[in-house]
C-alpha cells in the first residue's frame, strides 16, 4: 500500500456540472420504453423491480435523514417489462459536500450490456431534468477521468467541467467516503 492509498485517496473524478436553465428539460420521447420510478419519501420501502439490496440501503438513509431533501429518486427505463437502465438522482449529503443546498446529483448510471449504444442514459438524463428543472439549482455528474464514454455523455447532456477532485475512501471504506472537489474551474 502506498502513501496515497493509506490517506483514502483513488482515482481523479471529473465534476461537471449544468444549469438548469440551459438545458432542455422537456420530458423526453421514449421510444416505447416505459419510465417508473421510485422514491423512497412518495413510494415507501423498495418494491419489485426496485427491491435490491441498493434500494434498500437508499431507503433507510432517507428515512434517517442523511440527505438534505427528501427527493432522492431512482429513474428505470423498462423495455418489454425488463429493465434496461437505471440512474439515481441524490440531493447534497455527506458524500457531496461541494454541492449547494438545491442542487441534484445525477450517478449511478446501469444499462444493461446488450442495449448500450442506444441513447438509453441520455433519455434518462433527459427525465431526470424534466422532473427537477424548478427546483434543482445545478445538476451535478461525477465520472472517473478515464471514463471517456461517460464523460461524452455528460458534454452530449450540456453539463460543463467544473473541476477534478478524488473519491475518498478512509480506512479503505468506500461507503464512509465523500467526493472532494479539489481543483475548481472557474464559472462552468
Amino acid at each position: 500500500m502506498n502513501a496515497e492509498d493509506a490517506a483514502g485517496s483513488q482515482e481523479t473524478v471529473c465534476f461537471f456540472r449544468a444549469d438548469p436553465d440551459e438545458l432542455h428539460t422537456h420530458a423526453p420521447d421514449l421510444r416505447g420504453l416505459t419510465l417508473r420510478t421510485w422514491r423512497p419519501s412518495r413510494d415507501g420501502a423498495p418494491r419489485g423491480a426496485f427491491a435490491t439490496r441498493a434500494s434498500l440501503a437508499w431507503w433507510a438513509m432517507q428515512r434517517a435523514g442523511v440527505f438534505a431533501w427528501d427527493d432522492l429518486a431512482i429513474y428505470a427505463l423498462f423495455e418489454s417489462g425488463r429493465m434496461v437502465h437505471r440512474l439515481l438522482v441524490t440531493p447534497r449529503w455527506y458524500r457531496f459536500g461541494f454541492m449547494a443546498g438545491g442542487d441534484r446529483q445525477l450517478g449511478m448510471l446501469w444499462t444493461a450490456e446488450d442495449c448500450r449504444g442506444r441513447g438509453l442514459a441520455k433519455l434518462g438524463m433527459m427525465a431526470a431534468h424534466a422532473e427537477y428543472a424548478d427546483r434543482a439549482s445545478n445538476f451535478w455528474y461525477l465520472v472517473d477521468a478515464d471514463n471517456r464514454a461517460s464523460i461524452r455523455l455528460a458534454e452530449a447532456m450540456g453539463y460543463r467541467l467544473a473541476g477534478h477532485g478524488k473519491r475518498t475512501s478512509p480506512m479503505g471504506l468506500a461507503p464512509f467516503g465523500r467526493f472532494v472537489l479539489s481543483s475548481p474551474r472557474g464559472p462552468a
